[in-house]
């Protein structure tokens, strides 16, 4: 199961806005990631100087990877 179906398809969307409105009530959560109760993962940079967080990218990895659990 990947990622993707973990966290977003086969969940319940009411579960999904719940966990949402919870995790990020708790702390200044920037990372969609977090938001949805994922794991902490590192922020995969861009090669700017300075280096910036690259969302896109980190989120299509995320996705597509398969589930820890």
């Amino acid at each position: 199961m990947t990622n993707r179906e973990r966290y977003i398809t086969k969940r319940n969307e009411y579960d999904l806005m719940l966990a949402i409105c919870h995790n990020i009530q708790q702390a200044a959560i920037h990372c969609p990631i977090r938001a949805i109760g994922a794991p902490k993962r590192a922020c995969i940079l861009t090669e700017c100087k300075p280096p910036e967080r690259d969302c896109e990218r980190c989120l299509q990895a995320f996705l597509n990877e398969e589930s820890k659990d």
